[in-house]
């Protein structure tokens, strides 16, 4: 009985330090302006690109987890995370990520998934094929 109450205790230690905790999906947003498939792309490129403050090689990590909830497969994006050290929110979710050393690494939701509302087959300038069409139409 003893063994059992320590076991549940160094769970619950392991759980309010962040390990063991699983990546979820993402969950489901609305951007406030749909977004176009190579808007968002640029976005997304542009973010990490951008990463200065931290360590590379953990956004190269981040880099290669989101790709992997991208392409919807958590058990791999949980793989790369667990074993870089990287710790998730208690949630699940991917918007804040701490390293090793215990620093944080936020990451926007437009990175992690689509939002339910992008634009569907649309350009840059926000047109969509219909669009096109119609205009050639005339």
């Amino acid at each position: 009985m003893g063994c059992r109450h320590a076991k549940e205790k160094a769970s619950e230690a392991a759980q309010r330090s962040g390990a063991g905790i699983r990546i979820k999906a993402p969950v489901p947003w609305q951007s406030d302006v749909p977004l176009s498939r190579p808007r968002l792309r640029r976005m997304r490129e542009e973010f990490w690109d951008t990463r200065v403050e931290g360590s590379k090689v953990t956004w190269d990590t981040l880099k290669a987890v989101v790709e992997a909830v991208l392409n919807k497969d958590i058990e791999l994006a949980h793989t790369i995370a667990q074993s870089a050290g990287l710790v998730v929110q208690a949630n699940g979710q991917l918007t804040q990520v701490y390293d090793p050393l215990g620093e944080l690494y936020k990451l926007p939701q437009y990175v992690l998934s689509d939002p339910t509302n992008v634009a569907p087959d649309s350009y840059d300038d926000g047109t969509t094929r219909d669009d096109m069409r119609r205009t050639q139409m005339i």
